[in-house]
């Protein structure tokens, strides 16, 4: 293919003109394009060693390319953006970000990762997934504090999907409700130390000590042994 270099240091590959990305997204310094079909980039990495191909983003906190500045906390160091035209203007429709995650220096290199993505009827990105630091992951959450955190503004849901059966297990937060249950003709189990100990069947009968309840409420087997299915303690 062809190639470019225009007098600010710019390479363009392929059949694009530098005028039309500079109108379009502001000129890159390396532009590739193709006029018909798909845009590859390979890299190959040979030996029998473990080295792979890395692609390197180096963010300073100077304006030069040392290092000897450190980079400001919560700033963009990568960004992997996509952008598809609407007949106007390319906009933006999903982006994977690495940021800095703290202050950087005197041992310490924090980051997160973040994927953004366009909703529909919108050309403004929103942050979907955070990764922080910590290893923390917020769905729809920017400073998760647990291991994984999911927040919406109506009934966030989390379904996990058995499909050979198929089952589903649903997991949810309402405005003054929590949720947690079958979706399917399913029974559910509550389990301590390895093994169910209450037990909910498909049609609704309740079994503690038992996974196969007959009636409404089971408590224990059928069997004919002594058990205490219940105490009460009235306080003095």
């Amino acid at each position: 293919a062809e190639g470019k270099l225009d007098c600010g240091g710019r390479i363009q590959i392929g059949g694009a003109t530098l005028a039309d990305v500079t109108t379009a997204i502001g000129l890159p310094p390396v532009l590739v394009r193709a006029n018909a079909g798909e845009v590859h980039f390979a890299g190959i990495a040979s030996g029998t060693d473990t080295a792979g191909v890395i692609f390197r983003g180096l963010k300073t906190g100077s304006s030069g390319a040392d290092a000897d500045t450190a980079a400001s906390g919560n700033t963009e160091a990568v960004t992997l953006s996509a952008l598809a035209a609407d007949g106007g203007a390319y906009r933006q429709i999903g982006a994977f970000a690495i940021f800095t995650d703290g202050t950087q220096g005197g041992g310490s290199s924090p980051g997160s990762a973040r994927i953004l993505t366009t909703p529909s009827g919108s050309v403004t990105q929103v942050e979907r997934m955070r990764v922080t630091n910590a290893g923390n992951v917020g769905i729809g959450d920017t400073a998760p504090d647990q291991l994984l955190e999911v927040q919406g503004a109506t009934d966030p849901t989390f379904d996990i999907t058995d499909t050979t059966t198929p089952s589903q297990l649903r997991l949810q937060i309402q405005d003054s409700l929590g949720v947690i249950g079958t979706t399917t003709s399913t029974s559910l189990a509550f389990i301590t130390n390895g093994s169910a100990k209450a037990f909910i069947s498909s049609g609704g009968n309740i079994g503690a000590g038992t996974t196969d309840p007959q009636s409404t409420l089971q408590v224990g087997t059928t069997e004919n042994t002594t058990r205490t299915y219940a105490q009460m303690d009235a306080e003095s």
